[in-house]
């Protein structure tokens, strides 16, 4: 059975492991960072989990990224994404109102035909006992109450 070994090797490349490619002198060397190598022997030998551990906790630190070794739910793929306010503000037009221009500009004197036919429409209801029911001021004055005595 082949046996696995892992070296951690931290900002360089080990010649004998694996090779360099050949470079032009105006080529820049690749960036350092984490490079876990594996190879296979005669032998079997396992990791220790504390060192992987160990090892996640590293490349964490090197790469930025949070350390979560019990995989719990962060919501960072939903606080990196961008936010959709602004978006939603442009895509939708500001909408003007008699009310809102009304308060904005009280000189003017806007009339709102639709709200007045609505105001005369409940007026009329309320004239034919369709109107909504008063608010109870105390607790024995409510229909319910009164119902169920």
């Amino acid at each position: 059975m082949p046996n696995i070994c892992v070296c951690l090797c931290l900002g360089f490349r080990l010649e004998s492991l694996k090779p360099e490619p050949e470079r032009d002198s105006q080529q820049k060397p690749p960036p350092p960072s984490i490079y876990l190598v594996v190879h296979l022997r005669g032998k079997m030998a396992s990791v220790a989990p504390s060192r992987l551990a160990a090892l996640t906790r590293l490349r964490c630190s090197v790469f930025g990224t949070s350390y979560n070794p019990t995989s719990q739910r962060t919501g960072a793929k939903y606080l990196r994404r961008r936010l959709q306010g602004p978006s939603m503000l442009k895509y939708y037009p500001l909408e003007a109102s008699f009310a809102a221009l009304n308060r904005a500009n009280p000189e003017w004197k806007l009339i709102d035909q639709d709200e007045q036919q609505r105001l005369q429409d409940i007026e009329d209801r309320k004239k034919r006992g369709k109107g909504t029911p008063k608010k109870s001021t105390a607790k024995g004055d409510s229909r319910r109450t009164q119902r169920k005595r």
